[in-house]
């Protein structure tokens, strides 16, 4: 018998993978008689549409809608600015700023994306944002909350009878939520008297959800101004899949970012080693990919992340908890959930600071199968430091599953933390450089702009006395050091007001270098000469020099300064979306802070598809004893000239 209604189907009560099909024996199957689709999720993921465009199909025939109500992440930062009467919606459209940039750069080569986009442009998906109410949960429990989400999971699939199908359990709107991960739900059926009480508390739960009547949450309708932005780029069909193609929808990778898959399947294939990829290229989203693989498979029951910085642990948490379906556990900061981590029964991440992995480690190794867990290090040339070796040495290497992840791994003039990184990690087993990503595309071309200038007087003459003052301790039998000597003497380069007159002439006649600048310098002294020069050129500039000014990075990083002059080094784990020139007043003799410092200006920005950004760089003419400066122009030089493959 053809069946029409939703009670046609026979059900479980419940559905687990592993056991059962989630996509073709409930979800595509209920798709396919629905007039509406609801959805309350933690993370919502447009890849879902690829497997379910037979169901899809059903309900724009039937001119049908889907509501989704999807979480939005609020770190520390957010609660702070919301403690101070910032409104949420405030905060929340600089997370719509992020998520708009992302979708207008794939949408030309992302058929999900398109075909969001266009659901959204004819009136049948329509998207709600949610998050905690910090007041209310802070005044109920009368004390400061931790970051958190919404993290509820439901779903209610609802015929032209009037019928619904109301599913409870674990997993997000993704492909991994439905096909991937290991995931269970339970059914309760509105024409099911057994358990029709709880479909329809759920399907009013919903309801309250949607309407924004639930206390410990606040409900934001999709701004207009992004849901047009959106429309605008909807393409004029929806993209149903070709009947019959041979290319499944879970082998389908974006040729721009293949090197993903090839670093995933590297590392499979390894099981430890270090992925060489360049800021802005995903080495977190690659990470992320090997880590829901290896849970997939059964083959990881926990998984430790660990680096250095308050941001980046907040960013990695926030992303696990949005992208994997595991139990995530922090203990950073304020944080102490080793404990827990160790008591669950798996499934679970630690997200841990490295100075709290090196106090715990013990503890940890002892509570855990190292055979199932995998260690994740990032920015792993911080991993080599003396004291991390020390303290390290020999406790990584037990764990089956190993993995790095740096732009910059190898620690220059460090044999020692060198050596140490590639017998507890492994060796780089894959490569996406800077120049790897210019020219697919991903980071765009820059100039280069190396500024020639003299040392003062006052600076030779300081050179002079510290290299004697060096040689005398030396001479007298003192144990010195001449890495010492060669700090001390960058730092009179780096803070050499030799540069100013230099940069002052340069910007004569390029004011648009000033625009979307981040300038970098070695001291807030030196600083304030620029600053001189700044008032002339740029008034509207800010400044970035000790965490009490860090509300004006954030707002650098949303776009509401133009021209930000730092002395600090910006985390890697704050987000700024289009930085377009750099000025590096002062530079190190590692590439390392360069390249993470220029990587920055190179992020593409969808609004300005012919985006080319600034470099300008200060060249010492004096350094005749070290070639530092030259060798680094060279370096830069030839980068800038690497074009765009596609073009």
């Amino acid at each position: 018998m053809d069946k029409q209604r939703l009670r046609d189907l026979e059900y479980r009560t419940y559905y687990a993978s592993g056991q059962h099909d989630l996509l073709n024996e409930f979800y595509l199957p209920c798709l396919r008689l629905a007039s509406n689709y609801d959805r309350a999720v933690g993370y919502f993921n447009s890849s879902i549409l690829i497997p379910i465009k037979p169901g899809l199909e059903a309900i724009v025939k039937r001119s049908g809608k889907i509501r989704i109500m999807a979480g939005a992440q609020l770190t520390e930062e957010d609660i702070s600015e919301i403690r101070k009467g910032y409104h949420e919606r405030e905060i929340l459209n600089a997370h719509l700023d992020k998520i708009y940039t992302e979708l207008q750069e794939r949408v030309e080569h992302d058929p999900d994306i398109a075909n969001l986009c266009w659901l959204i442009k004819n009136d049948i998906l329509d998207i709600r944002i949610s998050v905690p109410n910090v007041a209310y949960l802070e005044e109920r429990i009368g004390e400061l909350i931790a970051p958190g989400i919404f993290h509820d999971k439901i779903g209610i699939i609802s015929d032209a009878s009037g019928d619904y199908v109301v599913f409870l359990g674990s997993n997000n709107e993704s492909i991994n939520g439905w096909a991937r991960n290991i995931e269970s739900f339970e059914v309760y059926c509105s024409w099911d008297t057994s358990v029709s009480a709880r479909a329809f508390e759920r399907h009013k739960y919903f309801e309250r959800l949607w309407e924004g009547t639930l206390p410990g949450v606040r409900t934001f309708e999709f701004p207009d101004a992004y849901k047009n932005k959106l429309i605008a780029i909807a393409p004029p069909e929806f993209q149903w899949a070709s009947k019959g193609s041979s290319q499944s929808w879970f082998t389908f990778v974006n040729n721009k970012w293949r090197h993903q898959e090839e670093a995933i399947a590297k590392f499979l294939s390894s099981r430890n080693g270090i992925l060489e990829m360049a800021t802005g290229t995903g080495k977190t989203k690659t990470a992320i990919g090997i880590l829901n693989q290896l849970h997939s498979k059964q083959e990881i029951e926990k998984a430790i992340v660990t680096v250095r910085g308050t941001d980046l642990l907040d960013q990695w948490s926030s992303q696990l908890v949005l992208e994997t379906n595991l139990a995530v556990y922090r203990h950073y900061e304020s944080f102490r959930d080793i404990a827990r981590f160790i008591a669950s029964s798996g499934n679970s991440v630690l997200v841990i600071s490295t100075d709290f992995l090196i106090e715990n480690i013990h503890y940890i190794a002892g509570g855990i199968n190292p055979e199932t867990t995998i260690i994740i290090c990032d920015e792993i040339h911080g991993f080599g430091s003396s004291s991390t070796v020390k303290a390290l040495k020999g406790r990584i290497r037990p764990f089956k599953y190993r993995l790095g992840l740096s732009a910059t791994p190898e620690r220059e003039y460090d044999e020692e933390g060198n050596k140490f990184i590639m017998e507890e990690i492994g060796p780089v087993i894959f490569e996406f450089r800077l120049e790897d990503a210019i020219k697919r595309g991903i980071l765009c071309e820059f100039d280069y702009f190396p500024l020639l200038y003299e040392l003062t007087d006052e600076d030779r003459d300081r050179i002079h006395r510290l290299i004697a003052a060096h040689n005398a301790r030396k001479k007298s039998g003192e144990l010195v050091s001449d890495e010492e000597l060669y700090r001390q003497l960058a730092q009179v380069r780096k803070n050499s007001l030799a540069k100013i007159p230099i940069f002052e002439r340069f910007i004569r006649s390029r004011h648009h270098i000033l625009d979307r600048c981040i300038i970098f310098v070695e001291t807030h002294e030196f600083g304030t000469r620029v600053q001189d020069l700044l008032i002339r050129y740029k008034p509207e500039y800010h400044t970035y020099f000790a965490e009490d000014d860090r509300i004006n990075l954030q707002r650098f990083a949303r776009g509401e300064i133009d021209c930000l002059l730092t002395s600090q080094r910006i985390s890697e784990g704050i987000d700024i979306q289009s930085v377009d020139n750099i000025v590096l007043f002062t530079a190190d003799r590692s590439r390392l802070t360069t390249i993470q410092r220029i990587g920055r200006s190179l992020r593409i920005n969808p609004n300005a598809p012919d985006k080319r950004a600034g470099v300008v760089d200060f060249i010492c003419t004096d350094r005749k004893d070290d070639n530092t400066d030259f060798r680094r122009m060279q370096w830069l030089s030839e980068l800038s000239k690497i074009r765009w493959e596609g073009r």
